[in-house]
């Protein structure tokens, strides 16, 4: 019989159980946690949306976020040449009109 298949029986009070499991819960919590930090999540206030995706999520026209954007309803962040929504607003907006 191999060493991994040999059975052993193994006394232990309540206290020592409660440690053997604490102990191999934190491990797999561990490791867990480095998984974790190798692939972070995308953070959802970070999305952004484009002119016409916003536009079409909040049901209006490219020409109404342009004037939202003037009134400073609804600010547009600009890259390059390209303007972009974050989510986290479109989303406030969208909460506020329902």
């Amino acid at each position: 019989m191999t060493k991994q298949n040999e059975k052993l029986l193994v006394q232990l009070n309540v206290n020592e159980l409660q440690e053997l499991i604490a102990k191999s819960q934190t491990e797999l919590l561990n490791k867990l946690i480095k998984v974790i930090q190798l692939n972070p999540i995308e953070n959802d206030e970070e999305k952004i949306y484009s002119r016409k995706e916003t536009a079409k999520l909040l049901n209006v026209s490219v020409e109404t976020l342009f004037h939202w954007n003037n009134k400073k309803i609804l600010e547009a962040k600009k890259m390059g040449n390209r303007v972009y929504y974050l989510k986290n607003d479109v989303m406030n907006k969208l909460n506020s009109v329902a």
